[in-house]
């Protein structure tokens, strides 16, 4: 069985998408009870905050560098023609990720370079939104990988719509105030747009929305709340999302704890302050809804 596929998208910047996608993965790939999945993180983000938080600022520069063949970005050099040079062996990361504290997780990192992807794209020898799908099918097998957790762009250009044509399931991480609901059904249709050459099913995957930065005290997030309910809704009325789509719960509490936890190198479990450890049970809730989802439907 060929491991699921989770993509991390919302166009809108700020949501917290990467925090979300890295304590996931770090969570599920977790000697902790219920979890140690063999989880691959696929950093796809230009910012590679992703890898620099797993890896660290100085592995992350001493590793890579110039080193584009060790990359995420290869996949799309090489997708314009000629001998190829990516060696997913080479390039995935397998030890050593947030100092040994997730040891079933492995990276495939992104690199500052990837700013240049799209170009990359838009010059493939093959179907533009299929470059990462045809190059990584052959690794994303069960005896491999029980799940791929894909952190995207905040955009949904070529990049991002590579990671969605070989998804299973779509999270949107979001922020639940006036903006976000705006761009969460715009997301949607945007996704709905390109559905065909995707190649998603329709209603297309869109599973959940993770609700980020949650302060219950905030009017402006109540408000948010009913709004981003009202459209999940709609959106479900209209086909244009999974039946099954929700705001998945636990929601994630706003707090500096993440800064924290990035600066130090360590997923949030790992960090031994009373902030941290009250986000990194929501993070194991979650993770175990979202594994739920995965394992089960």
């Amino acid at each position: 069985m060929a491991a699921k596929v989770i993509s991390l998208v919302n166009f809108k910047g700020g949501v917290g998408k990467t925090s979300v996608a890295v304590n996931l993965a770090a969570t599920l790939a977790s000697d902790e009870p219920g979890f140690r999945k063999k989880v691959l993180l696929i950093d796809l983000d230009a910012q590679a905050n992703a890898s620099i938080w797993a890896m660290g600022d100085k592995w992350w520069g001493d590793r890579l560098g110039d080193k584009t063949e060790i990359t995420v970005m290869q996949i799309f050099l090489d997708a314009r023609g000629g001998p190829p040079s990516f060696d997913f062996e080479h390039a995935v990361i397998t030890q050593d990720l947030f100092e040994g504290h997730a040891p079933h997780l492995h990276l495939l990192p992104s690199t500052y370079k990837m700013m240049d992807a799209e170009d990359m794209v838009w010059d493939a020898q093959m179907p533009k939104t299929k470059v990462l799908k045809r190059q990584l099918k052959q690794y994303l097998n069960g005896d491999s990988y029980d799940v791929v957790v894909i952190d995207c762009p905040p955009n949904t250009y070529r990049v991002t719509q590579n990671a969605l044509a070989m998804s299973d399931f779509i999270f949107v991480p979001a922020i639940p105030d006036y903006l976000s609901v705006i761009g969460f059904r715009e997301l949607v249709r945007r996704i709905n747009e390109l559905r065909i050459i995707l190649g998603l099913p329709q209603p297309v995957p869109i599973r959940a929305v993770i609700v980020n930065a949650h302060n219950p005290g905030w009017t402006e997030f109540k408000v948010g709340f009913l709004h981003l309910q009202k459209a999940i809704l709609q959106l479900k009325e209209k086909r244009a999302i999974s039946p099954k789509c929700e705001l998945l719960e636990p929601y994630i509490s706003r707090s500096v704890a993440n800064s924290n936890a990035c600066r130090r190198k360590l997923p949030l479990f790992a960090v031994k302050t009373p902030g941290a450890l009250k986000l990194a049970d929501e993070y194991r809730a979650l993770a175990g809804n979202i594994l739920s989802i995965v394992e089960n439907e």
